[in-house]
């Protein structure tokens, strides 16, 4: 009776450390740790004053998994463990753009691709009336793109995140037909159609920039007033992207 006991006593410590084990692997590879250092760039292409494609490339120097990954270790991973690495930076990045596209259509949101050692992803972004902090049943494209032709200007507010471990630097580039006339950022390229924010959070405490921008068409179909600016503020709290 004694030997029995034992014996079940036994199966079940081995039971419950293989299964504490099983989470740890998981939770690791579900919340990737705050200690992964990555270089990101997120190129923000507008289409119109409501729609833009964004290109995200990210490169890692340090990604944790079930193990801690370097640079070198990514560029020579197995099949399999690109598969873990990239889930992790999927979730990595999808946090990111929850504080970056709250309420917005985001679409073809999937794993990253992967090339020596470069993670790339690129999406499709239609702003919708929420993310404008307007009513749902507002037509957003029309009146966005309506207010442009008209010749107002519309400010944008954009909060650029970035993870504990991250640097990220975040360009919005304009379409011919738009032209920026004013923002918040000294790094604007020198036919002013790339304007560039960057957020350094590698040791942590700088999660969020603020970034701001005037907007307007180059030659709008009718200018009812020089002077007329139409504000339309983004109100952005982090919860999820309502499409992914």
């Amino acid at each position: 009776m004694r030997v029995s006991n034992i014996v079940r006593i036994c199966c079940v410590v081995i039971i419950s450390i293989l299964s504490i084990g099983s989470f740890f692997w998981f939770s690791c590879l579900a919340s990737p740790s705050d200690d992964c250092v990555v270089d990101a760039e997120f190129d923000l292409r507008f289409i119109s004053g409501t729609n833009c494609v964004v290109e995200i490339s990210a490169i890692p120097s340090k990604l944790i998994t079930d193990k801690v990954y370097t640079h070198s270790d990514i560029v020579q991973a197995s099949g399999e463990e690109l598969g873990a690495l990239k889930y992790a930076m999927f979730l990595m990045i999808e946090d990111q753009l929850d504080v970056l596209f709250q309420n917005a259509v985001v679409q073809n949101f999937s794993l990253p691709m992967h090339n020596n050692g470069v993670f790339t992803e690129t999406i499709d972004v239609s702003l919708s009336p929420s993310f404008f902090n307007l009513n749902a049943s507002v037509e957003i494209d029309t009146l966005i793109d309506g207010f442009l032709d008209l010749g107002a200007s519309i400010r944008y507010f954009f909060p650029f995140p970035a993870e504990r471990g991250w640097n990220n630097t975040f360009s919005i580039h304009l379409p011919m037909y738009m032209v920026f006339e004013s923002a918040n950022t000294i790094e604007v390229s020198q036919n002013g159609d790339v304007l560039t924010w960057r957020v350094n959070n590698w040791q942590g405490g700088n999660p969020q920039t603020a970034g701001e921008v005037l907007l307007r068409e180059q030659s709008p179909t009718s200018n009812t007033s020089e002077n007329e600016e139409i504000q339309i503020t983004f109100k952005i709290d982090g919860r999820s992207v309502s499409n992914i």
